[in-house]
């Protein structure tokens, strides 16, 4: 197995008790302003404990914000899952911007990108998103989910590479018709919240076909910033057409780490995208999987 490029060193101290606390989304998410409603608070189990049976507590939080979605969390020490709408978590859909983890691992171990430093200089046209009209690396266009930075990696990589690498990752349906930029937001790429926690957790353990330097590169990434004991590592994903929504990752705690897959229906553009983090992060938060 090769060795953990991210895993979170233990931080003394126990685990305090906590609410729920709904936060609005970023990444690729448009703010809406709008109050959260929050569900009634749950308490975490006191470490050692065995978590709540959180079904109930999921579909509440989920009901909160009139939402139609799924969330499976795994507990990588024993295989534990807690999941919302089983059968929808094991529904395959595009992946949409979820997808950028992949492309980035695919570019830097094929050398297409030279390094996670490099500078893709904007195009100069103007794209809805402000964020993405400015030059940038591998690493900033993840955290702008810049989709046409993403694109250009695509078509460096190529079909046939492209093809050949999902096959060894065992990413979804591994399909790319639809085009080689946009296989992953409008064509045939497909995924379930259980294939991107089967891949999440193959990447943490270290044992997909791709060197240490970049897992690290790509993790580093993928960091949350925030002033949580358990170190946050995610993706937001949107697919316009599709009215889908993801939130996907992992969570480094003291004690334990968990992966985790949402997506969602994106029925009112400026509530739902935000909703992917917020209901995500509740989840989490009652699972002791966040504190």
């Amino acid at each position: 197995m090769r060795p953990n490029p991210f895993h979170s060193p233990a931080i003394p101290g126990s685990v305090l008790l906590f609410s729920f606390v709904l936060l609005i989304g970023c990444g690729d998410a448009l703010p809406d302003g709008s109050p959260a409603s929050n569900p009634e608070p749950v308490t975490s189990p006191q470490e050692g404990e065995a978590p709540l049976d959180l079904g109930p507590v999921l579909a509440e939080i989920f009901g909160a914000h009139d939402a139609r979605g799924t969330l499976l969390v795994r507990r990588l020490a024993d295989g534990r899952e807690w999941v919302h709408d089983p059968d929808r978590s094991e529904k395959a859909l595009v992946p949409a911007s979820t997808f950028k983890i992949a492309n980035a691992a695919i570019a830097l171990e094929t050398r297409v990108v030279s390094s996670p430093d490099e500078v893709f200089p904007w195009d100069g046209m103007e794209r809805e998103f402000a964020g993405w009209n400015q030059d940038h690396t591998l690493g900033t266009a993840m955290t702008a989910s810049a989709v046409p930075v993403y694109q250009e990696v695509a078509r460096r990589i190529g079909s046939d590479r492209m093809s050949e690498w999902l096959g060894r990752l065992e990413y979804g349906n591994g399909s790319i018709g639809g085009g080689i930029d946009q296989f992953w937001l409008t064509g045939e790429l497909a995924t379930s919240a259980r294939d991107q926690v089967d891949f999440l957790e193959r990447w943490h353990e270290g044992v997909l076909p791709l060197s240490p330097s970049t897992l690290e590169a790509v993790t580093a990434m993928l960091r949350q910033d925030g002033d949580t004991t358990c170190q946050l590592y995610a993706k937001t994903g949107w697919a316009f057409e599709a009215k889908l929504g993801w939130w996907v990752g992992w969570t480094a705690c003291p004690d334990d780490s968990f992966v985790f897959a949402l997506n969602l229906d994106i029925r009112d553009p400026s509530v739902d995208p935000g909703n992917r983090i917020r209901i995500g992060r509740a989840g989490l938060e009652a699972l002791g999987a966040l504190y």
